[in-house]
């Protein structure tokens, strides 16, 4: 469960200052990994997060970051997984090859440095701990764990830290801030404080226990309290004086606190024990039954009294627009489930809680699979209890738990984990045998082919969606018939099988239009719209996303909009003159797609951002774009996305004149992307990389590598793309002085891209029109750079055809950056704080990092305006003594440079090679 903000039970941090210094001396040192011990209600969670906001709060703190993940609802390794990666703001969807995610997001904690990762309620899961926490270890060597479990964890490194009880007069200061939040009227004198502190006293100095105490002076005091207490105390007293003893302790608090309780009360609690995770009102109107009881209670009510007595608590959930929750303690639900099953009443409440899971989740999820709204939000928010539904089915009722897995994978498939999506499905497959409603098997067979395919299972994908095809045939199902056929057409797609493609998207539509399935038809247009871009069939592709946008605008499925306008700026960006408009089309779908949740589209369209900026020469923008997007894909697992982003980055570099920087971008783009089998991106990555080549007056390896991607396009029946290969044909032959094997280029790319209406391929003829200077042709007009990188790149290189120098490459200034605003940037003497013209001060008081980095920044400014502060001098200054790998450090500095961007600094700072500066045109004053 993600944190979110408690309204209520809410209590001020009392005692335990010996604790939070040991703490800090631990993890200060060589400790990595520390366990706070002790029973429940000993107030292991509460200190836990006080460590952590305190290193939050510290400028000094020496951790970079502080995330706190409770793992009471997690049950297996993708639990974990899931819960950590959500509080650290990762996304992750499959490991690399056959690596888990819990080995990727180690990796992603290896990349965020200092971190000081909480772990809270692990004793659940104590024996997933050596495949999570202690390969975490070895994967973030830089990061920090702090657990809480009733017992250790029992890992090598692992320091315990076990909780004693509070002192009595700590525990007194407890009892008297609850006392007074319970009846605001109380106070304190010295006879009740002297029966408070010898309740404190027999309570075991407790936390937990003292709170429930002091809830009651609502209706007895501390002395009528001593007086219940003691019948059922000194029985327990007696006991044993380690864990158990304190644990019986506790639970007779709990238990004289159940006693005190009215009946629908005690019902009502019972009952709400079945939740995971919190739950809203109207779940617990759908689940808690108390028709037993007279005068029809409202359980809202019930529950508002349980919240007064500490019983129940509230909170605002950040992800449902501040939607009110309820949640149970950990430890108070475990004891109201035991009266649960004590009662009876086990089986009924937990059939009601997974009915309505059921019913909830599947009436959010819409003909195609497309969860309405907020509904993402919803998932996300609820994953807890659908799982634990899952779990108390799965073996007694198999079809239903199937159900509630097809609910999870709508989710998952836009949002990760992958990986637990896969498991959920393939676990629900086996207990099935293939024994299931015809509807539920197809739906079931294609979520695991849609799962299989994006996480490149291929064969594996193509199996099950054949046999959801087969059984949607057989049954008559047209809706699964047409939704099979489609995710065939999708698949063969991200293969690069572009006829295929066609024809199977060419048969989902004539069954979804004899079935009347609108939703289906749109996503089918817009999927036809992509195979038709992806051979520069423009206007047909173009035809094709306006036909699903007319759809979805009229069925009101704003998500499959969103969708569609991404698609259609990327189809913008190919076509000439329409780069503008596919800026207005990206930058409206990022913010509706950060709205609707959808964490897939979000990279996509980023990424395509980041390849038209490039285009445009917005190099500093474009960088931003394409960063974003490939943190988001390695934190997913998406390798084939990745590959895409990286050859980006490696056009990117080649803009930049920073060539071996392109060669290293473009070699691993080529090295996922034959891992992956898209033989299309790769033959893509190749023919860019022979322009590098080209550069580096290497013209026989870069006739050798475009003989080799030409080739891939040319099986793959890739028309356009063989023409714009064709054009860097020439450019080689030409630098070779071969005038017949240039005309021969010429003549093929005209054929294949004369007409085409495409960009780029414009672009490029005219660019291979300019080379045939070089061999006696006459000269054409080529003397304004076109608005595609690719093409601007072999242009340059005809003017010169060396290498360029790389200090002149990162010293030149960016010729579209527009000017900065009028007034002057102040920045305090110390960094605490700076401000742009117009604007309120921006407090970097508590950012460790940034003031450093901002003062260096500056004092180069006015020392030495224009030039760029490198990566290494940067690190060593703001993170001196630290040893990380390169990479790390770069990407390091990148992210606290675009923090300060974020922060206001943007139309300020500049990036020059693989260094940072604040523009030479910006005046600068210090201020105090």
């Amino acid at each position: 469960m993600v944190e979110t903000i408690e309204t209520s039970g809410r209590t001020p941090f009392i005692g335990r200052e010996s604790e939070l210094s040991r703490l800090q001396e631990l993890l200060a040192g060589e400790a990595r990994l520390l366990t706070i011990t002790g029973p429940p209600g000993m107030g292991k969670t509460r200190l836990a997060r006080r460590f952590a906001a305190l290193c939050e709060s510290v400028s000094d703190s020496p951790w970079s970051g502080a995330s706190f993940s409770d793992l009471s609802s997690a049950w297996t390794v993708d639990d974990i997984v899931t819960t950590v990666s959500a509080s650290l703001g990762l996304r992750l969807a499959s490991g690399e090859g056959s690596e888990g995610t819990e080995v990727l997001l180690g990796r992603a904690m290896g990349g965020r440095g200092q971190l000081l990762v909480v772990l809270d309620n692990f004793e659940q899961v104590a024996a997933h701990g050596s495949d999570t926490v202690s390969r975490w270890l070895d994967l973030a060597p830089e990061a920090r764990f702090l657990v809480t479990s009733r017992d250790r964890l029992r890992l090598r490194g692992e320091i315990c830290v076990e909780l004693s009880p509070l002192s009595v007069e700590h525990g007194s200061k407890l009892f008297e801030s609850t006392a007074k939040r319970a009846r605001t009227s109380y106070q304190s004198n010295p006879d009740e404080q002297s029966a408070v502190d010898e309740l404190v006293g027999r309570l075991d100095g407790i936390p937990l226990a003292i709170e429930l105490a002091a809830a009651r002076v609502t209706v007895m005091s501390p002395s009528k309290m001593l007086g219940r207490l003691s019948k059922r105390f000194d029985l327990l007293r007696h006991g044993p004086s380690d864990g158990v003893a304190r644990q019986a302790t506790l639970r007779a608090a709990i238990d004289w606190s159940w006693d005190l309780l009215e009946e629908v009360e005690r019902d009502t609690l019972a009952q709400s024990s079945v939740f995971r995770g919190g739950f809203s009102l109207e779940a617990a109107e759908a689940v808690i039954e108390l028709g037993a009881h007279d005068g029809e209670p409202d359980v809202l009510d019930i529950l508002e009294s349980l919240r007064g007595k500490s019983l129940v608590r509230t909170y605002e959930s950040a992800l449902l627009g501040g939607e009110l929750r309820f949640d149970v303690y950990e430890s108070i639900r475990e004891y109201a489930a035991e009266r649960l099953a004590e009662t009876g009443g086990s089986e009924g409440a937990e059939e009601r809680h997974c009915c309505f899971c059921v019913a909830e989740g599947e009436s959010r999820v819409v003909e195609f699979g497309a969860p309405e709204g907020s509904a993402l939000q919803w998932f996300e928010v609820n994953r807890d209890n659908l799982v634990a539904a899952y779990h108390r089915r799965r073996d007694t009722d198999p079809e239903l738990a199937a159900r509630i897995v097809l609910c999870l994978s709508h989710v998952m498939l836009r949002r990760g984990p992958y990986d637990s999506n896969l498991t959920l499905l393939e676990d629900i497959a086996a207990r099935l045998g293939g024994k299931a409603e015809p509807l539920v098997l197809s739906r079931l067979y294609f979520a695991r082919g849609a799962a299989c395919s994006l996480v490149g299972r291929l064969d594996a994908a193509v199996e099950d969606l054949g046999r959801a095809l087969q059984i949607a045939r057989e049954h008559k199902l047209g809706a699964m018939e047409s939704k099979a056929l489609l995710q065939h057409g999708l698949h063969a797609l991200r293969m690069g099988q572009l006829g295929e493609a066609v024809r199977w998207l060419g048969e989902a539509e004539q069954v979804a239009t004899a079935q009347g399935l609108q939703r289906v038809l749109c996503r089918i247009h817009v999927s036809k719209g992509m195979a038709r871009e992806a051979v520069a069939e423009f206007a047909e592709a173009e035809a094709s996303y306006q036909s699903s946008l007319s759809i979805a605008r009229a069925e009101g499925d704003h998500w499959e909009e969103v969708r569609t306008r991404s698609k259609m700026g990327s189809l913008c960006t190919f076509m000439d003159g329409r780069l503008e408009e596919a800026r207005e089309h990206f930058e409206w779908a990022l913010a509706e797609c950060r709205e609707e949740g959808d964490w897939f589209i979000e990279a996509g369209t980023a990424y395509n951002l980041g390849r038209l900026e490039t285009n445009l020469g917005n190099l500093e923008s474009a960088e931003r774009h394409l960063t974003q997007a490939l943190l988001a894909y390695r934190e997913m697992g998406n390798r084939s996305s990745s590959g895409f982003v990286v050859m980006a980055m490696g056009l990117l570099a080649m803009e930049r004149g920073e060539w071996d920087e392109a060669v290293t971008q473009l070699e691993l783009a080529d090295s996922i992307l034959a891992e992956v089998q898209h033989a299309l991106a790769r033959s893509y990555a190749m023919l860019t990389r022979a322009l590098v080549d080209l550069a580096q007056e290497q013209p026989q390896v870069a006739l050798q590598r475009i003989d080799a991607a030409i080739t891939l396009v040319v099986a793959l029946k890739h028309r356009v793309l063989e023409g714009i290969g064709r054009c860097v044909e020439g450019m080689i032959h030409a630098r070779l002085d071969r005038q017949e094997d240039w005309q021969a280029s010429w003549n093929r790319a005209h054929e294949l891209l004369g007409d085409s209406g495409w960009g780029e391929g414009k672009a490029m003829l005219a660019a291979l029109g300019a080379y045939g200077v070089l061999v006696g042709e006459p000269a054409q007009a080529a003397d304004e750079l076109p608005p595609f990188a690719r093409a601007r790149v072999g242009l340059r290189l005809l003017k010169t055809p060396a290498v360029a120098s790389p200090t002149a490459a990162t010293t030149a200034p960016s010729a579209t950056m527009p000017p900065p605003p009028q007034g002057s940037l102040r920045i305090h003497s110390d960094g605490r704080w700076f401000q742009v013209p117009g604007s309120e001060p921006v407090d970097l008081t508590r950012k460790r990092t940034l003031r450093p980095l901002l003062l260096m920044l500056t004092k180069a400014r006015l020392e030495e305006p224009g030039t760029a502060l490198a990566v290494e001098p940067i690190f060593e200054a703001v993170w001196a003594g630290e040893r990380i790998r390169d990479s790390a450090r770069k990407n390091r500095v990148y992210v606290a440079v675009a923090t300060l961007r974020k922060a206001g600094l943007d139309p300020y700072l500049e990036t020059r090679g693989d260094g940072y500066l604040i523009r030479p045109d910006v005046e600068v004053v210090w201020a105090n």
